[in-house]
C-alpha cells in the first residue's frame, strides 16, 4: 500500500510496523513523527489513520487530519493559505497583518500584506476589494495564544486556522 500512496503529489507514505503502532495512540502520533523529523514545517497537514485488526468486536477504524504546529486561532477565510512574519503596525514590515479593525482610508496599505487577520467583522466592500488583490482576510478571528511582532505564522485559506 505505501508504494501506491508514493504516487500522489506531496504524498509522503509511513507505514509504522503493529509492534511499533501498538505503543502509539492517535494522539501521541504527530508527536512520534515529529521526533522522528518527517514534518518541521509548521502548516503542514498529516492524515493519521489507524485500526483494530479485522474480526474484532468493538474495535474502531479512525481517520484523523492534523496540522503540524502550534494552534494560534481561528478565524473566517477568504483566499489561499499563506504563510508569514506577523506584525500589529499597518506601517510594519512583515507578511501578515493582525489587527482588530479595517478601515477604507487604508485600504492601498493593506494591499502590501500576504494576508490580513481581524478580529473583528470585515465589511463586505472591504473584503472583495481586498481577495481581488490577492490579500488574504480572516475576519472574526478569535486568538488563542499570544502572537507576537515578528513571529511566523501559517494561515489555512480552507479552514481558517493559524498555526505558528
Amino acid at each position: 500500500m505505501p508504494a501506491r500512496l508514493s504516487l500522489y503529489r506531496d504524498v509522503i507514505p509511513l507505514y509504522i510496523p503493529q509492534e511499533e503502532g501498538q505503543k502509539l495512540t492517535q494522539l501521541n502520533a504527530l508527536e512520534w513523527l515529529l521526533e522522528k523529523g518527517m514534518f518541521e514545517k509548521g502548516g503542514s497537514r498529516l492524515v493519521i489513520t489507524s485500526g483494530a485488526p479485522y474480526f474484532l468486536f468493538g474495535g474502531t477504524n479512525e481517520v484523523r487530519i492534523a496540522t503540524v504546529g502550534r494552534f494560534i486561532g481561528r478565524g473566517y477565510p477568504c483566499g489561499k493559505s499563506t504563510d508569514g512574519v506577523v506584525t500589529r503596525n499597518i506601517d510594519g514590515t512583515g507578511d501578515v497583518l493582525i489587527t482588530d479593525s479595517l478601515s477604507e482610508r487604508d485600504m492601498d496599505r493593506y494591499g502590501k500584506f500576504r494576508c490580513v487577520v481581524c478580529t473583528s467583522s470585515v465589511p463586505h466592500r472591504l473584503l472583495r476589494e481586498l481577495t481581488s488583490r490577492g490579500v488574504t482576510v480572516l475576519s472574526n478571528t478569535r486568538l488563542a495564544g499570544d502572537v507576537k511582532e515578528g513571529d511566523h505564522v501559517t494561515v489555512d485559506g480552507d479552514t481558517g486556522v493559524i498555526n505558528g
